[in-house]
């Protein structure tokens, strides 16, 4: 029987999963790129240099290989193809985040004058797809903390995963810089309801002790200096890491390929 499904192309939230190396990929780091190059020019090389030549150049031909979670990725991706079904993660956090969408971007045209607006459109070329939250001179996309404990106030770059994310925004785009904002703001009142009745559950506080506490803990207008509230992280296009990316989904459509003969 001969399965038809649609071309592999990496969602911009997934790219992060499939860009991590497999255990005995090949490539150097620039550090090992350096030292090969170093020893290389050394003009009498002792033997235990000549073999970590060998070593590294045999770790730089060596072809790569798709990871174990990247693996995993394919044969989820590949099940959903096969069933019609796809597996739907849910999370307060990602509630809110939802839920959080227009305020966040609403509050980063106070702080920034703008008019940004949120985008619709569904982009996608021959290896990735996604919809950035704002297109506007650079791509942006909106993060809602759940909390000031979550909030990256004090961190130097953005999680991993968004910044892949941002590379295929950049790409399907066109544009040459990305910014990941979060931003913190006030939790919705549903979402705040729900924590009280399950901290009810345990508590000895009264339900009115409890309201009293979490919607002060969950809302954040009376934080009045919005650098305590907006945090973005902003990064430029990288065509190598961009390319990386396109060879890593035609290593996955492969992989997925063998799958399917295994069926």
């Amino acid at each position: 029987m001969k399965i038809e499904i649609k071309k592999f192309k990496i969602r911009a939230s997934a790219a992060s999963k499939i860009m991590t190396d497999g255990k005995f990929s090949g490539g150097l780091t620039e550090k090992q790129a350096e030292k090969l190059a170093d020893l290389k020019a050394r003009p009498k090389p002792t033997s235990k240099q000549h073999e970590e030549i060998a070593t590294l150049e045999e770790k730089r031909d060596r072809p790569p290989e798709l990871s174990a979670g990247a693996k995993t990725y394919c044969k989820t991706w590949l099940k959903e193809q096969l069933y019609s079904r796809r597996k739907e993660v849910k999370s307060k956090y990602i509630d809110k985040g939802n839920e959080g969408e227009d305020d966040a971007i609403d509050f980063l045209n106070k702080i920034h004058l703008e008019s940004y607006v949120k985008n619709e459109d569904f982009f996608e070329n021959e290896w990735m797809q996604g919809t950035p939250d704002i297109i506007a001179n650079i791509t942006r996309d909106t993060k809602c903390s759940w909390d000031e404990s979550s909030f990256p106030l004090f961190e130097d770059f953005c999680d991993n995963d968004y910044y892949w994310q941002g590379l295929v925004y950049m790409e399907l785009t066109d544009k040459p810089k990305h910014s990941v904002d979060y931003c913190l703001i006030d939790t919705p009142d549903y979402l705040i309801e729900r924590e009280i009745k399950f901290a009810g559950y345990t508590s000895t506080k009264s339900e009115s002790e409890l309201r009293e506490y979490f919607y002060k803990k969950m809302r954040f207008t009376d934080i009045t200096d919005l650098k305590l509230r907006v945090k973005s992280f902003s990064f430029n296009r990288d065509n190598e890491k961009i390319e990386k990316i396109k060879q890593r989904v035609e290593m996955c459509r492969k992989y997925i390929k063998t799958l399917i003969e295994g069926i």
